[in-house]
Protein backbone atom coordinates (compact mmCIF):
# COMPACT_ATOMS: atom_id res chain seq x y z
CA UNK A 1 0.00 0.00 0.00
CA UNK A 2 1.26 3.14 -0.80
CA UNK A 3 1.02 5.89 2.03
CA UNK A 4 -0.25 9.20 0.75
CA UNK A 5 3.12 11.24 2.27
CA UNK A 6 5.22 9.25 -0.04
CA UNK A 7 6.22 10.62 -3.06
CA UNK A 8 4.67 8.26 -5.35
CA UNK A 9 1.18 8.80 -3.33
CA UNK A 10 -2.06 9.65 -4.50
CA UNK A 11 -2.66 12.52 -6.00
CA UNK A 12 -6.22 13.39 -4.98
CA UNK A 13 -8.03 11.70 -2.42
CA UNK A 14 -12.38 11.27 -2.76
CA UNK A 15 -15.26 9.96 -0.25
CA UNK A 16 -17.12 7.28 -1.14
CA UNK A 17 -19.91 9.21 -1.93
CA UNK A 18 -18.10 11.71 -4.34
CA UNK A 19 -16.69 8.45 -6.01
CA UNK A 20 -20.66 6.84 -6.15
CA UNK A 21 -21.49 10.67 -8.45
CA UNK A 22 -18.11 10.27 -10.47
CA UNK A 23 -19.18 6.84 -11.38
CA UNK A 24 -22.60 7.85 -12.01
CA UNK A 25 -21.95 10.45 -14.97
CA UNK A 26 -21.96 9.48 -18.27
CA UNK A 27 -19.15 10.13 -20.66
CA UNK A 28 -19.12 10.08 -24.44
CA UNK A 29 -16.18 8.11 -26.10
CA UNK A 30 -12.91 9.84 -26.28
CA UNK A 31 -11.83 10.29 -29.64
CA UNK A 32 -8.65 11.20 -31.46
CA UNK A 33 -8.96 14.32 -32.28
CA UNK A 34 -8.90 15.37 -36.25
CA UNK A 35 -6.25 18.13 -37.64
CA UNK A 36 -7.60 20.53 -39.93
CA UNK A 37 -4.44 20.89 -41.98
CA UNK A 38 -4.28 24.64 -44.12
CA UNK A 39 -2.41 27.22 -45.33
CA UNK A 40 -1.95 30.79 -42.98
CA UNK A 41 -1.64 33.39 -45.74
CA UNK A 42 -0.71 36.88 -45.73
CA UNK A 43 -0.70 39.05 -48.71
CA UNK A 44 0.67 36.91 -51.99
CA UNK A 45 4.02 35.92 -51.30
CA UNK A 46 3.85 35.00 -47.32
CA UNK A 47 1.97 31.16 -46.83
CA UNK A 48 2.67 29.33 -43.13
CA UNK A 49 1.60 25.76 -42.58
CA UNK A 50 -0.78 25.43 -39.98
CA UNK A 51 -2.89 23.04 -37.91
CA UNK A 52 -6.35 23.46 -36.59
CA UNK A 53 -8.05 21.82 -33.86
CA UNK A 54 -11.69 22.05 -32.36
CA UNK A 55 -10.69 23.57 -28.29
CA UNK A 56 -14.38 24.35 -27.74
CA UNK A 57 -17.71 23.13 -29.64
CA UNK A 58 -21.07 22.61 -29.30
CA UNK A 59 -21.84 18.75 -28.22
CA UNK A 60 -25.01 17.67 -29.59
CA UNK A 61 -27.02 14.40 -29.51
CA UNK A 62 -26.89 12.16 -32.30
CA UNK A 63 -30.78 11.35 -33.43
CA UNK A 64 -30.72 8.16 -33.09
CA UNK A 65 -34.91 8.28 -32.25
CA UNK A 66 -36.42 5.62 -34.71
CA UNK A 67 -40.45 5.14 -35.15
CA UNK A 68 -41.06 1.24 -34.12
CA UNK A 69 -44.16 -0.42 -34.08
CA UNK A 70 -45.37 -0.66 -29.98
CA UNK A 71 -45.83 -3.83 -29.67
CA UNK A 72 -43.34 -5.65 -31.57
CA UNK A 73 -40.62 -2.68 -31.01
CA UNK A 74 -39.06 -3.66 -34.96
CA UNK A 75 -38.59 -0.58 -37.30
CA UNK A 76 -39.22 -2.89 -40.03
CA UNK A 77 -42.87 -2.76 -39.26
CA UNK A 78 -43.54 0.72 -39.72
CA UNK A 79 -43.33 2.24 -42.83
CA UNK A 80 -43.95 5.90 -43.68
CA UNK A 81 -45.38 7.15 -47.38
CA UNK A 82 -44.98 10.80 -48.17
CA UNK A 83 -47.53 12.30 -50.75
CA UNK A 84 -48.07 15.16 -52.80
CA UNK A 85 -51.16 16.67 -53.45
CA UNK A 86 -52.88 19.53 -55.16
CA UNK A 87 -54.71 22.36 -53.43
CA UNK A 88 -57.88 21.71 -55.13
CA UNK A 89 -61.32 20.19 -54.65
CA UNK A 90 -60.20 16.74 -55.07
CA UNK A 91 -56.63 16.60 -54.02
CA UNK A 92 -54.86 15.75 -56.97
CA UNK A 93 -52.34 13.56 -56.13
CA UNK A 94 -48.48 14.43 -57.48
CA UNK A 95 -45.03 12.82 -57.91
CA UNK A 96 -42.15 14.44 -55.99
CA UNK A 97 -40.53 14.91 -59.72
CA UNK A 98 -43.55 17.13 -60.60
CA UNK A 99 -42.91 19.40 -57.33
CA UNK A 100 -39.59 21.80 -57.27
CA UNK A 101 -38.58 24.30 -54.27
CA UNK A 102 -40.47 27.75 -53.77
CA UNK A 103 -38.76 30.74 -51.75
CA UNK A 104 -41.66 32.76 -49.75
CA UNK A 105 -40.88 36.42 -50.44
CA UNK A 106 -43.89 38.21 -48.90
CA UNK A 107 -47.32 36.59 -49.79
CA UNK A 108 -45.70 35.48 -53.36
CA UNK A 109 -43.80 32.53 -53.88
CA UNK A 110 -40.66 32.75 -55.75
CA UNK A 111 -39.75 29.02 -57.75
CA UNK A 112 -36.18 27.62 -57.82
CA UNK A 113 -35.32 24.80 -59.56
CA UNK A 114 -32.47 22.61 -58.72
CA UNK A 115 -30.48 24.13 -61.63
CA UNK A 116 -30.90 27.17 -59.90
CA UNK A 117 -30.26 26.06 -56.43
CA UNK A 118 -26.84 24.98 -57.67
CA UNK A 119 -26.00 28.02 -59.58
CA UNK A 120 -27.36 29.95 -56.96
CA UNK A 121 -24.87 28.30 -54.57
CA UNK A 122 -21.58 30.30 -52.89
CA UNK A 123 -18.60 28.79 -55.02
CA UNK A 124 -15.83 29.47 -52.94
CA UNK A 125 -11.74 28.00 -54.23
CA UNK A 126 -11.54 25.30 -51.10
CA UNK A 127 -10.33 25.73 -47.32
CA UNK A 128 -8.29 29.05 -46.34
CA UNK A 129 -7.49 31.03 -43.23
CA UNK A 130 -6.65 34.18 -45.05
CA UNK A 131 -5.20 37.21 -42.74
CA UNK A 132 -7.31 39.79 -44.23
CA UNK A 133 -6.01 42.44 -41.51
CA UNK A 134 -5.02 43.60 -37.81
CA UNK A 135 -6.60 45.20 -35.19
CA UNK A 136 -6.04 45.92 -31.59
CA UNK A 137 -7.90 43.81 -29.15
CA UNK A 138 -9.89 46.33 -27.24
CA UNK A 139 -11.50 46.84 -30.67
CA UNK A 140 -13.26 42.99 -30.65
CA UNK A 141 -16.00 43.23 -28.05
CA UNK A 142 -17.19 40.04 -26.24
CA UNK A 143 -20.70 40.16 -27.51
CA UNK A 144 -19.44 40.02 -30.68
CA UNK A 145 -18.25 36.37 -30.63
CA UNK A 146 -20.19 33.94 -32.89
CA UNK A 147 -20.16 30.52 -33.56
CA UNK A 148 -20.41 26.73 -32.44
CA UNK A 149 -16.77 26.77 -31.33
CA UNK A 150 -13.32 27.95 -30.64
CA UNK A 151 -10.14 26.57 -32.74
CA UNK A 152 -6.48 26.33 -31.66
CA UNK A 153 -4.15 26.93 -34.80
CA UNK A 154 -0.90 25.05 -34.39
CA UNK A 155 2.09 24.85 -36.86
CA UNK A 156 3.16 21.00 -37.75
CA UNK A 157 4.82 19.10 -35.52
CA UNK A 158 7.62 18.05 -38.63
CA UNK A 159 7.62 21.29 -40.34
CA UNK A 160 10.65 24.00 -38.32
CA UNK A 161 10.09 26.81 -40.68
CA UNK A 162 6.05 26.92 -39.94
CA UNK A 163 6.68 26.75 -36.05
CA UNK A 164 9.23 29.62 -36.35
CA UNK A 165 7.27 32.00 -38.51
CA UNK A 166 3.78 31.10 -36.95
CA UNK A 167 5.35 31.70 -33.05
CA UNK A 168 6.81 35.15 -34.72
CA UNK A 169 3.44 36.14 -35.86
CA UNK A 170 1.74 34.97 -32.38
CA UNK A 171 4.67 36.94 -30.10
CA UNK A 172 4.09 39.98 -32.78
CA UNK A 173 0.40 39.80 -31.46
CA UNK A 174 1.12 39.29 -27.73
CA UNK A 175 3.31 42.23 -27.88
CA UNK A 176 1.32 44.35 -29.36
CA UNK A 177 -2.49 43.57 -28.23
CA UNK A 178 -3.13 42.74 -31.51
CA UNK A 179 -5.37 40.01 -33.02
CA UNK A 180 -5.74 39.07 -37.00
CA UNK A 181 -9.05 39.38 -38.72
CA UNK A 182 -9.18 36.84 -40.88
CA UNK A 183 -11.14 34.73 -44.08
CA UNK A 184 -11.80 31.35 -42.68
CA UNK A 185 -13.51 28.28 -44.86
CA UNK A 186 -13.31 24.93 -44.01
CA UNK A 187 -13.47 23.50 -47.32
CA UNK A 188 -15.26 24.52 -50.97
CA UNK A 189 -18.74 23.06 -49.71
CA UNK A 190 -18.77 25.69 -46.91
CA UNK A 191 -19.78 29.24 -46.92
CA UNK A 192 -17.05 31.36 -46.15
CA UNK A 193 -16.85 33.15 -42.32
CA UNK A 194 -14.77 36.04 -41.15
CA UNK A 195 -13.10 35.69 -37.67
CA UNK A 196 -10.65 37.04 -35.01
CA UNK A 197 -7.38 35.23 -34.51
CA UNK A 198 -6.38 35.64 -30.66
CA UNK A 199 -2.20 35.34 -29.60
CA UNK A 200 -2.27 33.08 -26.81
CA UNK A 201 1.36 32.16 -25.38
CA UNK A 202 1.04 29.56 -22.47
CA UNK A 203 3.94 27.71 -20.16
CA UNK A 204 4.02 24.72 -22.41
CA UNK A 205 2.70 25.71 -25.88
CA UNK A 206 1.73 28.98 -28.02
CA UNK A 207 -1.07 29.16 -30.34
CA UNK A 208 -3.71 30.85 -32.37
CA UNK A 209 -7.07 30.92 -31.57
CA UNK A 210 -9.93 31.80 -33.85
CA UNK A 211 -13.32 33.10 -32.81
CA UNK A 212 -16.08 33.73 -35.71
CA UNK A 213 -17.31 37.43 -35.77
CA UNK A 214 -20.67 38.73 -37.31
CA UNK A 215 -21.56 39.78 -40.51
CA UNK A 216 -24.01 43.07 -40.38
CA UNK A 217 -26.84 41.22 -41.03
CA UNK A 218 -26.07 39.26 -37.66
CA UNK A 219 -25.94 42.50 -35.71
CA UNK A 220 -29.22 43.51 -33.79
CA UNK A 221 -29.57 46.97 -33.19
CA UNK A 222 -31.48 48.04 -30.31
CA UNK A 223 -32.16 51.41 -28.46
CA UNK A 224 -33.26 52.05 -24.54
CA UNK A 225 -33.61 54.81 -22.31
CA UNK A 226 -30.77 56.04 -20.60
CA UNK A 227 -30.05 54.95 -16.92
CA UNK A 228 -29.18 58.44 -15.93
CA UNK A 229 -32.32 59.63 -14.04
CA UNK A 230 -32.25 61.81 -11.45
CA UNK A 231 -35.11 61.23 -9.43
CA UNK A 232 -34.06 57.43 -9.40
CA UNK A 233 -30.54 57.64 -8.84
CA UNK A 234 -29.63 54.82 -6.30
CA UNK A 235 -28.27 56.07 -2.96
CA UNK A 236 -24.54 55.06 -1.43
CA UNK A 237 -26.34 52.71 0.66
CA UNK A 238 -27.90 50.75 -2.31
CA UNK A 239 -24.43 51.16 -4.36
CA UNK A 240 -22.59 50.05 -1.22
CA UNK A 241 -25.09 46.61 -1.14
CA UNK A 242 -24.53 45.66 -4.26
CA UNK A 243 -21.21 45.77 -4.13
CA UNK A 244 -21.45 43.57 -1.31
CA UNK A 245 -23.66 40.79 -3.31
CA UNK A 246 -21.09 40.87 -5.86
CA UNK A 247 -18.36 39.77 -3.56
CA UNK A 248 -20.72 37.31 -1.55
CA UNK A 249 -21.59 36.09 -4.85
CA UNK A 250 -17.72 35.69 -6.60
CA UNK A 251 -16.74 32.25 -7.90
CA UNK A 252 -13.00 33.12 -7.60
CA UNK A 253 -11.35 32.65 -3.88
CA UNK A 254 -7.91 33.82 -3.32
CA UNK A 255 -4.97 31.07 -2.38
CA UNK A 256 -2.45 31.47 -0.09
CA UNK A 257 -0.03 32.37 -1.87
CA UNK A 258 -1.71 35.13 -3.54
CA UNK A 259 -3.30 33.69 -6.63
CA UNK A 260 -7.09 33.62 -7.74
CA UNK A 261 -8.28 29.82 -8.17
CA UNK A 262 -11.87 29.61 -10.08
CA UNK A 263 -14.15 27.45 -7.75
CA UNK A 264 -16.68 26.97 -11.05
CA UNK A 265 -14.47 25.19 -13.09
CA UNK A 266 -16.90 24.85 -16.22
CA UNK A 267 -14.36 21.22 -17.76
CA UNK A 268 -15.85 19.65 -14.44
CA UNK A 269 -19.59 20.55 -14.90
CA UNK A 270 -21.39 18.27 -17.23
CA UNK A 271 -24.75 18.83 -19.49
CA UNK A 272 -27.61 18.17 -17.34
CA UNK A 273 -29.85 17.49 -20.38
CA UNK A 274 -27.44 14.59 -21.18
CA UNK A 275 -27.26 12.93 -18.42
CA UNK A 276 -31.00 13.23 -17.86
CA UNK A 277 -31.20 11.59 -20.73
CA UNK A 278 -28.84 8.55 -20.81
CA UNK A 279 -29.88 7.84 -16.91
CA UNK A 280 -33.33 7.53 -18.41
CA UNK A 281 -31.81 5.08 -21.87
CA UNK A 282 -30.45 3.33 -19.28
CA UNK A 283 -32.90 2.72 -17.09
CA UNK A 284 -35.95 1.43 -19.28
CA UNK A 285 -32.92 -0.57 -21.25
CA UNK A 286 -32.37 -2.55 -18.15
CA UNK A 287 -35.93 -1.93 -16.53
CA UNK A 288 -38.38 -1.75 -19.50
CA UNK A 289 -41.42 -2.35 -17.32
CA UNK A 290 -40.85 -0.10 -14.61
CA UNK A 291 -41.31 4.12 -14.55
CA UNK A 292 -38.39 6.62 -15.18
CA UNK A 293 -36.30 7.55 -11.80
CA UNK A 294 -36.79 10.92 -10.25
CA UNK A 295 -33.46 13.17 -11.43
CA UNK A 296 -30.75 12.01 -9.20
CA UNK A 297 -29.65 14.58 -6.58
CA UNK A 298 -26.30 15.44 -7.38
CA UNK A 299 -27.62 15.98 -11.04
CA UNK A 300 -30.23 18.30 -9.04
CA UNK A 301 -27.89 19.72 -7.27
CA UNK A 302 -25.43 20.94 -10.39
CA UNK A 303 -28.22 23.30 -11.71
CA UNK A 304 -28.52 25.22 -8.40
CA UNK A 305 -26.65 27.45 -6.82
CA UNK A 306 -24.16 25.87 -4.14
CA UNK A 307 -24.73 26.56 -0.79
CA UNK A 308 -21.96 27.84 0.72
CA UNK A 309 -22.83 30.65 -1.71
CA UNK A 310 -25.92 30.44 -0.83
CA UNK A 311 -25.29 30.80 2.83
CA UNK A 312 -22.60 33.88 2.50
CA UNK A 313 -24.98 35.50 0.03
CA UNK A 314 -28.12 35.92 2.87
CA UNK A 315 -27.21 38.97 4.57
CA UNK A 316 -26.14 40.85 1.18
CA UNK A 317 -29.79 39.84 -0.30
CA UNK A 318 -31.68 41.03 2.92
CA UNK A 319 -29.56 44.44 2.64
CA UNK A 320 -30.27 44.88 -0.79
CA UNK A 321 -34.27 44.33 -0.15
CA UNK A 322 -34.31 46.44 2.75
CA UNK A 323 -32.65 49.34 1.08
CA UNK A 324 -34.28 48.86 -1.90
CA UNK A 325 -37.63 47.70 -0.70
CA UNK A 326 -40.48 47.25 -3.56
CA UNK A 327 -44.26 47.84 -3.57
CA UNK A 328 -47.06 46.40 -5.94
CA UNK A 329 -48.88 48.60 -8.28
CA UNK A 330 -52.42 48.54 -8.76
CA UNK A 331 -53.27 49.64 -12.28
CA UNK A 332 -56.52 51.13 -13.02
CA UNK A 333 -59.51 49.21 -14.81
CA UNK A 334 -61.07 51.19 -17.85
Amino acid sequence: MTSLDEEGGLDEVHTFSDAIQKLSIFKRIERRPMGWPCQLTIGESLSIRIVGYKAVTEEKIKKTWAIVDAQTHHKEDVKRETVYCLEDDNETEVTKEDTIQGFRYGSDIVPFSKVDQEQMKYKSDGKCFTVLGFSKQEQIKRYQFMGSQVIKVFAPKDDEHAGVALSALIRALEQLKMVAIVRYAYDRRSNPQVGAAFPCVKEKYECLMYVQLPFVEDLRQFVFPSLENKKFAPTEEQLSAVDSLIDSMMLVEEAEDGDTVDTFKVNQLPNPQFQRLFQCLHHRAVNPDTPLPPMAPWLRAALERPRRWRRAAGPSCRRCRRGSPSRRLRTRRS
